[in-house]
């Protein structure tokens, strides 16, 4: 148990928090209300999750395995197909992320683009390694944990030193107009630093516990405890430090690394981003394929997806998630790009980040259907609660934010790319469907075959 704590709060705690911890700086003490409405939504996640995968522990899917229980095949599929896309959303953020980082040390296009492909022929790299079963899986991410969290801890002392003894140009007073909508969408962000708490509920079936509420809610205390003392050494820190008489405006958490080390400051970074990239990518590739292998195997994906290679390692669909991905990544450069559109990054992990809440959402909804039917044990009072409150926020949210105007903000092109993505994204889900079930269709009633144009010899 204590190994799967670490590993859990390996996977989710990367250095994408780094990236929106530092938009909600700007809120100054308002970050603190979408820190807690986020923790409070992760935390009946946990709760939930942890619920009911101790009721259905010998079980691949995580949501999409619940809600089978409730016998509804299209509530079912898009549920599990919902649950599934956020992969491949979010994977594509990492060469965006990676770009921008690298952006510090040249603006010449070429070199950005030669880090883009890279990025690409990396996690192409990765995903082959997966293919080569669990057993080496977990020493390449303990091997890059390793590396990621000694630079994540050398952040966190850096932020806390410079917090103590630099002088600030600002108290940390915030210069934004704090709105309830940039309240929201900064909890719509900040889900991105929680996401894959639910995940490791998708490989139950490939791990032994006893108590999966105990793995859990031991890595939700160490993770929002991180977080919280990153966020307050941040808010201590300022906007603005100054370095040797020169005032340095902070607009990006690479910025803290140069003023410590200096040019090499920014490469440890990089090398950071690197090994979080390799753990997180190696961990999200097997995930990944725990949800599609369910969905193949009620038939609404290609069967061939359920096939195991000689390291019992989901080869099909692993390679099958690595094309969905890459299928993202393309859509999420071309945007940009052609709409002329900047910090596009946050807007890849808003996207992810909905179909997040909207899996939350309906994994509540779905324990609450079973308790009522007797199908797993009692929930207490105290939990439901719990349940209702997180299910109140993450609705607040969704509409808030996909919705502006309802508090009276304006409709951006931002708002039009996530809706028709999110849309898209489902829509793909259905086309796959569709072609699983008319090759099922095909091969139980093949086309009988004529041979009134054959001539007699």
């Amino acid at each position: 148990q204590r190994q799967m704590c670490i590993r859990d709060s390996n996977y989710i705690v990367g250095f994408g928090f780094i990236t929106t911890i530092t938009s909600l700086v700007q809120l100054n003490l308002f970050g603190i209300i979408a820190i807690i409405a986020t923790a409070f939504i992760t935390l009946g996640a946990a709760l939930v999750f942890s619920r009911l995968t101790n009721n259905y522990k010998d079980e691949y899917g995580g949501s999409y395995a619940y809600t089978k229980k409730l016998n509804n095949n299209n509530f079912s599929f898009f549920v599990g197909w919902n649950q599934y896309i956020q992969g491949p959303i979010l994977a594509s953020t990492s060469p965006l992320f990676l770009a921008t980082a690298a952006s510090y040390l040249t603006s010449d296009n070429t070199t950005l683009w030669i880090i883009r492909v890279v990025s690409i022929v990396l996690f192409l790299i990765l995903v082959l390694v997966t293919t080569f079963g669990l057993k080496l899986n977990k020493y390449v991410i303990l091997a890059s944990g390793i590396v990621k969290w000694t630079i994540l801890l050398v952040a966190l002392v850096i932020t806390i030193y410079f917090a103590i003894t630099q002088t600030r140009t600002a108290s940390g007073s915030t210069t934004t107009n704090v709105t309830p909508y940039l309240i929201f969408s900064n909890i719509i962000s900040f889900m991105y630093a929680f996401g894959g708490m639910e995940d490791v509920s998708t490989m139950a079936k490939d791990v032994k516990f006893k108590n999966f509420r105990k793995i859990l809610m031991i890595a939700f205390a160490f993770i929002i405890s991180f977080y919280f003392i990153f966020y307050i050494a941040l808010i201590f820190l300022g906007n603005s430090l100054v370095i040797g008489g020169k005032v340095v405006s902070l607009q990006n958490f690479s910025q803290i690394f140069q003023i410590a080390f200096g040019a090499t400051g920014i490469w440890l970074f990089i090398v950071g981003l690197f090994f979080n990239g390799v753990s997180t990518k190696i961990s999200v590739n097997i995930s990944m394929s725990r949800k599609v292998v369910p969905l193949a195997t009620d038939g609404y994906l290609f069967h061939s997806l359920t096939k195991m290679n000689k390291k019992s390692e989901f080869k099909n669909a692993i390679w099958f998630n690595a094309g969905i991905t890459m299928l993202s990544m393309v859509i999420f450069w071309l945007i940009p790009l052609l709409l002329n559109l900047e910090n596009f990054f946050s807007s890849v992990i808003e996207l992810g980040s909905v179909a997040f809440l909207l899996q939350y959402f309906l994994t509540f909804i779905v324990a609450l259907v079973l308790e009522k039917r007797k199908a797993i044990s009692k929930i207490p009072m105290w939990e439901k609660i719990i349940y209702y409150i997180a299910m109140i926020v993450i609705a607040a949210s969704l509409l808030v934010y996909l919705f502006p105007f309802i508090v009276a903000e304006k409709w951006t092109v931002q708002n039009t790319i996530i809706l028709v993505s999110y849309i898209v994204f489902i829509l793909i889900g259905y086309v796959f469907k569709w072609i699983a079930a008319y090759n099922q269709n095909y091969q139980t009633h093949p086309t009988p075959v004529s041979y009134t144009h054959l001539r007699a010899h």
